[in-house]
């Protein structure tokens, strides 16, 4: 899997389409929430959720679709720790997964783009790439792993931090964006006018 010419311009597409979105709703972040639910998308509340996701291997925000007995693990947390239901089987959809809808703004942004670029197909969200990514940023686990990656897996990691650092700097991106306009803002309220 190659960052082609084309894969190029859908992740642009998607920062364009994520950075519209949160910039749309960012005074009514619930508006955002109801965007991906319109999308198909399911969105859990989960009491304790750094805990629960923690035991299924998982983190707070978009999870990609899962299958096999991860698939039921995370079906049966779900389904015990929120008041949401999802079908128990060897296979979940993407999802969010959520300790509550009040959340950092960023964090939304982050999980949004990752979300949007997981919908468009991007590369780097399938399981075992997924499963490499976070291994390699475990604590306990020796970064030495990588020399047993066939050079697939090494280039489908690539997509996958491709796929973190587009998120990463869209989020500084709409950070800064915010940040000038809440100054020019509050500059135009106290002084009446903005000189450039």
């Amino acid at each position: 899997m190659y960052l082609n010419a084309q894969e190029k311009l859908d992740a642009k597409e998607v920062i364009n389409n994520a950075k519209n979105v949160f910039k749309e709703h960012l005074k009514d972040p619930q508006k955002i929430f109801e965007y991906i639910e319109s999308q198909g998308t399911p969105i859990f509340v989960i009491k304790k959720a750094r805990t629960v996701l923690w035991f299924v291997g998982e983190d707070e925000g978009f999870i990609p679709a899962k299958s096999g007995f991860q698939a039921l693990a995370l079906a049966l947390c779900l389904n015990i720790f929120s008041n949401q239901k999802l079908a128990l089987g060897f296979e979940t959809p993407a999802l969010f997964a959520l300790k509550s809808y009040e959340v950092s703004p960023y964090f939304l942004a982050y999980q949004l783009y990752h979300w949007m670029a997981y919908s468009k197909n991007l590369s780097g969200y399938d399981a075992k790439t997924i499963k490499n990514f976070k291994n390699i940023f475990a604590l306990d686990k020796d970064i030495m792993a990588m020399k047993n990656l066939s050079i697939e897996e090494i280039l489908s990691l690539r997509e996958a931090i491709a796929r973190d650092v587009e998120a990463i700097e869209m989020v500084a991106a709409l950070a800064k964006e915010v940040s000038g306009q809440k100054k020019a803002s509050d500059k135009l309220k106290k002084d009446g006018n903005i000189s450039i």
